[in-house]
């Protein structure tokens, strides 16, 4: 009777409205929301954003730093315009919010197609709890986010276009491909899981005794078809200020071998934060899935195959494995007596108090950490040199610049009259001068031939890098600027004596 009882009391619409609002905002309880202005590589985002909305023109070589002879695709251009946009209009309370709209949008979409293709409420809300703990450590304010939600919708489409053995699905995927080539490179990723479902459906036509012998049958779309949302696909990703060019830009991070090395973010899973574990026990359960299930469905072995080898090999990239585990955990054999259906009036009264609630917890969560764009000035100020580009600034000291390449995307949105000697642009600097760069400033290399540091007239480092130190015993720099963690140097004699007060030189 009591079972009776929770069931009844779990299938009423108040209590799945708040599961739902809860799911939606439960990752603000992971870490503090002012770190969606963290981020290193954000302000030459927001820097470009402006660029591009300025002058109504693309970038095709190396903006903002010395190196400007270098050719550039800027890939993730739509992303930066919307940043700058929300900037302008709501300051740094724009850019949190846009990473927590993104993040809100990622569960959601995890949802629904959990929902559908479980047919439980439950399962699928406890499953994109699960997804969103194990993506937790990818989730900064960055491109990458647009390319989860992208992802996590085509490989929805498709596992759904596969259950209702019907191409209309898949003719969603051209307009999503051309957005999201324009919004970020990893639209490849889209590309690779549309590909390998036109493989599929290749030996499923070629070979249909064979498949029928190896395989449990399986739903078998229309080839042609198949290769035309393919082709278009292909087309769409090219419709862009940049076409084929982008593919060259993949060719190169194909080839690239220093930032896998130097970035840890590019590296293996370290398993120092429980979200890993999350992610491998969740891919796991996936491959058991499979198994217990018996299925032998030759496109999500090879899809969570090739996304496994994706999410271990990469932290950043850990979402390319994370998302087909869940649909592949959550997608099963339709029962219409599991769940009880609703109008579409229902559905849609519900989708409306449950955007309402989750905007009003949100606000809560912001009004209860005092969040507010004084108080996020205040965090960008002990995380980046904002003191110390704001001496540089007021005494105008004349550039070029030789900079700490962590801190070359904050010069460029905080010193934009001082084109960066280094930033994280690896694409741009490629492997031998971002090589140079870290082994200089990290006391590797003989910093005294280094043509950037000779070339240069002002210098700003963190101030315990060993480039800082030996820098303190060379004659020809000379701090002019100390604080608790950064330190600038100009060449010559100073016009003022160094000080370890913040913003407080002594003439």
């Amino acid at each position: 009777m009591a079972l009776m009882e929770i069931r009844s009391l779990l299938s009423r619409s108040w209590i799945r409205c708040v599961a739902v609002v809860l799911l939606l905002t439960a990752f603000t309880h992971f870490e503090p929301l002012p770190t969606a202005i963290l981020d290193l590589d954000l302000w030459w985002h927001l820097r470009g954003g402006d660029s591009i909305v300025a002058q109504h023109t693309w970038p095709h070589h190396g903006v903002f730093t010395q190196h400007v002879e270098r050719p550039w695709v800027d890939y993730s251009w739509g992303f930066e315009v919307v940043v700058s946009a929300l900037y302008h209009w709501f300051g740094l309370m724009g850019l949190v919010g846009l990473r927590v709209a993104l993040e809100v949008l990622i569960a959601a979409v995890l949802l629904v197609f959990l929902h559908r293709m479980a047919n439980s409420f439950w399962q699928a809300w406890l499953l994109t709890g699960v997804g969103m703990w194990a993506m937790h450590h990818c989730l900064n304010t960055r491109p990458m986010l647009f390319s989860i939600v992208f992802f996590a919708t085509e490989v929805g489409l498709i596992f759904e276009a596969r259950k209702r053995a019907s191409v209309r699905p898949l003719w969603l995927l051209p307009p999503l491909l051309m957005l999201w080539a324009n919004m970020h490179i990893e639209f490849f990723y889209g590309i690779v899981v549309l590909g390998l479902l036109l493989a599929v459906t290749i030996v499923q036509v070629l070979l249909p005794d064979k498949c029928a012998e190896w395989f449990h049958p399986v739903p078998r779309l229309r080839l042609q078809a198949v290769a035309a949302v393919t082709a278009s696909s292909l087309l769409a990703s090219i419709v862009g200020p940049y076409g084929w060019h982008l593919y060259s830009v993949l060719m190169d991070y194909a080839r690239s071998t220093v930032p896998y090395a130097l970035i840890m973010e590019l590296q293996a899973l370290n398993f120092r934060v429980p979200s890993h574990f999350v992610l491998v026990l969740t891919i796991g359960a996936a491959f058991f899935a499979l198994g217990w299930r018996r299925t032998r469905d030759p496109y999500k072995l090879l899809l969570l195959a090739l996304s496994t080898v994706i999410a271990l090999r990469m932290n950043r990239d850990s979402w390319v494995g994370a998302i087909p585990a869940l649909l592949i955990i959550g997608d099963r054999e339709p029962d219409p007596m599991r769940e009880r259906q609703t109008s579409w009036r229902g559905r849609f009264y519900f989708a409306i108090v449950t955007a309402a609630g989750t905007c009003m917890m949100l606000i809560s969560v912001a009004w209860d950490q005092r969040i507010n764009n004084n108080l996020l000035s205040r965090i960008v100020a002990l995380n980046f040199p904002t003191h110390a580009c704001e001496f540089i600034r007021a005494h105008s000291l004349p550039g070029p610049i030789y900079n700490d390449a962590n801190w070359g995307g904050y010069l460029i949105w905080k010193l934009p009259d001082l084109p960066v000697a280094i930033d994280n642009r690896t694409d741009l600097y490629g492997d031998d001068l971002t090589n140079r760069f870290n082994l200089v400033q990290h006391g590797l290399a003989d910093w005294r031939y280094d043509p950037d540091l000779n070339s240069a007239r002002l210098v700003l480092l963190r101030r315990y890098v060993q480039l800082a130190n030996v820098l303190y015993h060379d004659q020809r720099f000379h701090p002019v600027y100390e604080d608790y963690f950064s330190v600038v140097f100009i060449r010559g004699e100073p016009p003022l004596r160094a000080s370890k007060e913040i913003g407080r030189p002594i003439p």
